[in-house]
């Protein structure tokens, strides 16, 4: 590869690393922050969580186990999130070394396509979940279920299964390429 394109994908991939810090940054200032609500703002968080699911349409009876199952769903979700941070914070890391088409970013490229595939599934049953748990403890008749897939849901699937695919074809590569190697 020429020195040119390889600067420009180093500097590319360390973009990518600063806005990849700054979301992990985020997430954790929002952790933080929903922490600090549920030991010090506990009205506040029910408040808050009244009017994100279910846009106020609803009264809620917002439980101690129906607060407990919203934060095991965040918690999951906080975790998938994470790992695709770091999954992502690697690959750019090994692209920005220069190991652009090696079979380590082909593996770390297919995880990515993982974890977006599990994101857009986790997605769609959290806000289910959501729903769910939030109007679990409401009087008969006023608990509610909602089911939904929007086309943004639609675009990661189509994105996650994009990824894993090159993923999957940068490790094929770069086996072919260590074999063609050895015959050398």
């Amino acid at each position: 590869m020429t020195q040119a394109p390889l600067v420009r994908i180093r500097s590319l991939s360390r973009k990518m690393k600063l806005l990849t810090a700054l979301a992990a940054a985020g997430l954790a200032a929002v952790f933080a922050y929903l922490s600090w609500m549920v030991a010090f703002d506990i009205e506040g968080l029910k408040e808050l969580i009244a009017r994100y699911p279910l846009s106020g349409t609803l009264q809620l009876t917002l439980s101690r186990r129906a607060l407990v199952g919203l934060a095991a769903l965040a918690v999951a979700n906080s975790i998938l999130i994470g790992a695709g941070i770091w999954t992502l914070w690697a690959m750019f890391d090994h692209f920005e070394k220069g190991d652009i088409f090696s079979e380590r970013s082909g593996v770390l490229l297919r995880r990515t396509g993982y974890l977006a595939l599990i994101g857009g599934i986790s997605s769609l049953l959290s806000h289910t979940l959501a729903i769910l748990v939030a109007t679990y403890d409401n009087p008969p008749g006023q608990k509610m279920l909602s089911i939904g897939i929007s086309s943004t849901d639609i675009g990661l699937f189509i994105l996650a299964g994009l990824l894993f695919v090159l993923g999957h074809i940068m490790v094929i590569a770069a086996g072919i390429e260590a074999d063609n190697r050895s015959f050398v």
